[in-house]
């Protein structure tokens, strides 16, 4: 056997940092990059590697966030824009996605928080980094964006219940189904309570469809005008009752009524 060339045993004395890359035990030997890996560091500035190992918490709950989280915030996000795909929303659902919302903004900021105080235990700046002997100033993490995605689709779904969006759509994806539903026979429709396009019909009278997504002390639903003429005639009605409406198009109105 050759003895001629033998690895050196690496000593905690002689560690003077742990990779970025693999977290590889790093050595002053005159490379200056990792025997591991080949991820370049700087000996002396404490920017381009830990400078104490990270644990096993750290490695796996206090990374910068990857798929799950952000299969997780766009699952709540579709949660909480379906629970107002339809007007007044989903009582139910609005409550499911109101606990789900607090419980992903809690541990969101938690695990922030830890990961930030890992970063530092760890003695790596909060965000800046160099990443190579010519880099002579500190670069902001990229890896690091990656925290403020879950935030920007939170808000995004936000914006776009705002401006009512994933009402309209489902309305615009129901118009025709509605539609068709108004003017069959009578005998042809399908029992109700049941689905009508993508919304949940409870029950209907004439042009007046009333919808399962109002909750307890609300009720929703559509009018079918068919004339836009009649849609003045609609909206003095339900005001004189203590409801509100407004019209989608030259076709339907929609009604609130708060019991």
């Amino acid at each position: 056997m050759d003895r001629s060339v033998e690895e050196c045993p690496v000593t905690s004395e002689g560690v003077i940092g742990f990779c970025f890359e693999c977290r590889h035990e790093l050595v002053v030997s005159g490379t200056d990059v990792c025997p591991e890996c080949g991820r370049w560091f700087d000996p002396e500035d404490s920017a381009t590697s830990y400078r104490r190992k990270p644990g096993y918490f750290c490695r796996i709950w206090l990374v910068p966030p990857g798929l799950a989280w952000f299969l997780l915030t766009v699952l709540m996000c579709l949660l909480y824009m379906a629970s107002e795909s339809a007007p007044g929303g989903y009582y139910a659902l609005g409550i499911l996605a109101t606990l789900c919302f607090t419980l992903l903004l809690f541990s969101f900021f938690g695990e922030l928080f830890l990961h930030f105080i890992a970063l530092w235990f760890c003695g790596r700046p909060f965000l800046f980094e160099r990443q190579s002997p010519l880099d002579r100033q500190r670069v902001f993490r990229r890896r690091e964006l990656m925290w403020f995605m879950p935030p920007l689709l939170v808000l995004a779904s936000i914006f776009l219940v705002r401006w009512d969006v994933p009402f309209r759509v489902a309305f615009l994806l129901s118009q025709d189904s509605l539609k068709e539903y108004v003017l069959s026979n009578p005998s042809d429709r399908e029992a109700l309570p049941g689905w009508v396009g993508l919304f949940p019909v409870e029950s209907i009278d004439g042009g007046v469809i009333t919808l399962e997504s109002g909750g307890m002390f609300e009720e929703t639903g559509f009018v079918y005008v068919g004339d836009v003429s009649e849609a003045a005639y609609i909206n003095s009605l339900y005001k004189d009752n203590g409801g509100s409406t407004w019209q989608l198009n030259d076709e339907w109105v929609v009604f609130q009524v708060v019991w």
